[in-house]
């Protein structure tokens, strides 16, 4: 249902030409409607809605978090926590981008649904985020789990190490935490149901009466610019300033190019020397005679 929602979303982008900022979408499930239904598809499994994969995926993982021996209640809460986070932005998304009055321009951006080069794998992963979790399901009514007897080899010494450890729930508890997690994923649903859908102006009015965790919350905990900041504008001033600058341009340019123009230099010099006059050259020979004649005398001494 992951590679579903990352599919779906590039499938949104197709059909809004390149948009891919929510707010400016709204009312698209009557134009791309195997893209809604996909992507619908692929939330309800990611919020843990009974049924889909993801319903059994969830439940086994905050069960392990609450029951392991290194598990504990506070795992679990943070799980459950998460998965309510989960259920309000993943409908957040779904009413502000498939419902609601339009939000663009309809006579700039035509609407259109994606090839079926695209659609039919969307239908393919929307079928298994649907059915993929059942084969999980009869360990809910005493049987077996087909999906964990699957993967056991690959975690066949985590089991054996499991194994010796005292266990810290009974399955009878499994229920009860299950039924607390579909209740956390009901709420996150009706909160984004009511903010997006019910009164849509309550998210603008919350943004003005909470400006300052708003603007947290909008820039994303100022990651990107700590980031920015820490990382990226170090690495460009050294880039520019110490390794093209400096060693590129300053070292490498600088040594190529000052021998080029050390030959040049020294031809133009001794360019001079061939003036064509005769009488210079026998100025020159004399001098050189004296010069061999000096060497000579230099290394008999």
């Amino acid at each position: 249902f992951k590679a579903l929602l990352f599919l779906a979303a590039g499938s949104v982008i197709h059909a809004m030409g390149g948009e891919q900022d929510m707010r400016n979408m709204g009312g698209l499930r009557s134009h791309i409607r195997v893209t809604f239904l996909t992507m619908l598809t692929a939330t309800l499994a990611i919020a843990g809605v009974p049924g889909f994969s993801g319903f059994f995926s969830k439940d086994e993982i905050l069960w392990q978090a609450y029951s392991s021996p290194y598990g504990s209640w506070a795992l679990w809460l943070a799980g459950v926590v998460t998965a309510i986070m989960t259920s309000f932005y993943m409908f957040r998304l779904i009413f502000l981008t498939f419902f609601g009055a339009p939000r663009y321009d309809e006579h700039h951006v035509h609407v259109h649904e994606s090839p079926k080069s695209m659609l039919i794998p969307l239908a393919v992963l929307a079928v298994l985020s649907l059915a993929g979790g059942w084969m999980a399901a009869p360990k809910f009514v005493g049987g077996k789990d087909h999906f964990e007897e699957f993967l056991q080899p690959v975690f066949a010494h985590a089991e054996e190490v499991r194994a010796e450890l005292p266990a810290r729930a009974h399955h009878d508890e499994e229920f009860k935490a299950m039924l607390l997690t579909m209740n956390g994923v009901a709420v996150g649903f009706l909160v984004a149901w009511w903010i997006y859908i019910r009164k849509p102006k309550t998210a603008d009015e919350l943004a003005e009466k909470l400006a300052g965790p708003h603007r947290v919350l909008l820039h994303k905990y100022y990651v990107d610019e700590l980031y920015d900041a820490v990382i990226v504008h170090p690495m460009q001033w050294i880039s520019t300033n110490v390794l093209w600058k400096g060693v590129d341009a300053g070292l490498i340019d600088g040594t190529v190019n000052g021998v080029g123009r050390a030959a040049r230099d020294l031809g133009e010099g001794f360019r001079h020397v061939q003036s064509g006059n005769g009488r210079t050259y026998a100025s020159w020979l004399v001098v050189g005679a004296v010069a061999v004649a000096g060497l000579f005398l230099w290394l008999g001494h």
